[in-house]
């Protein structure tokens, strides 16, 4: 008999966004009330990543800009179901091969702070379901994800809105694959996101014995104690957040709905309109 995979349940990347970028994707698309309550859960994950991702925005990726990227990226081009993800999980069991996880792809700039990524990289585990529904591949924070998902963190360019609102797919495509009336100094910011995510991928996923020769400017992280000290209260209270967001999703909103459309007639009649109602 196979084993049972994991349960979970997938929010968009947007939970690791910019906040900026998740504000004008608020502004810009219509959100159906059904999906308030993710949506709040996704605004409140964001809110309490803000000084972690802060944090790494300005100590740590300024050392990641300086890198160089001693070998051409592999990009795998292929329609979807033809086999693209397979060929790509493939590929990154070379130790040599560097790729964008899963965790990078939510939280790109939560990767390197120490706190943080204990943090948020727990939360990753936690929520990610064994395998993905449509295909069963297996899923995993540490796992090969397409790095698509992570470019809309700081640049709204990235194809992969679509999967929050697949209404706008056919605009999606024409901005951000074709960059139709994409503003030049914005598309040279996606593509300097574009080299920091895989100079942070780089080095990320591939293993010291199997990695190149370090450029001149080595990567060093600065840890001041002040910082890790105020990031350290966050954590207990993000975790009480997190449990009344996770209450708040998977409880209705509106249990007594049920009461004002059944009938005050018998007992049983109540029970079947609740059931049939939750």
């Amino acid at each position: 008999m196979p084993k049972k995979s994991k349960k979970g349940m997938l929010l968009p990347p947007a939970i690791g966004y910019s906040f900026k970028i998740v504000l004008d994707l608020i502004r810009k698309n219509k959100i159906q009330f059904k999906y308030v309550p993710k949506l709040i859960a996704i605004v409140i994950v964001n809110l309490i990543n803000y000084p972690f991702r802060s944090y790494e925005r300005l100590f740590i990726n300024p050392n990641y800009y300086k890198k160089k990227i001693d070998h051409s990226p592999v990009f795998i081009i292929g329609h979807w179901r033809s086999g693209t993800t397979h060929l790509h999980n493939l590929l990154c069991q070379d130790a040599q091969m560097a790729y964008a996880t899963t965790y990078q792809s939510v939280f790109p700039d939560t990767l390197f702070n120490k706190l943080g990524r204990f943090l948020f990289r727990g939360f990753s585990t936690l929520l990610i379901p064994g395998t993905r529904n449509g295909d069963n591949v297996t899923l995993g924070a540490s796992l090969p994800q397409e790095e698509e998902f992570a470019l809309g963190d700081k640049t709204p360019l990235c194809f992969y809105f679509f999967w929050m609102f697949p209404n706008n797919m056919i605009q999606y495509y024409n901005d951000f694959i074709r960059f139709n009336n994409i503003d030049i100094n914005q598309l040279e910011k996606w593509k300097a996101d574009y080299k920091l995510l895989i100079k942070k991928a780089i080095k990320n996923t591939v293993k010291p014995s199997t990695a190149k020769p370090a450029t001149p400017n080595p990567i060093t992280v600065p840890p001041p104690k002040e910082t890790f000290n105020a990031c350290g209260k966050l954590v207990l209270a993000a975790c009480v957040v997190l449990t009344f967001v996770f209450v708040a999703i998977f409880i209705p909103i509106f249990p007594a709905s049920a009461e004002k459309i059944a009938p005050k007639t018998k007992a049983t009649t109540i029970n079947i309109l609740v059931d049939s109602t939750t």
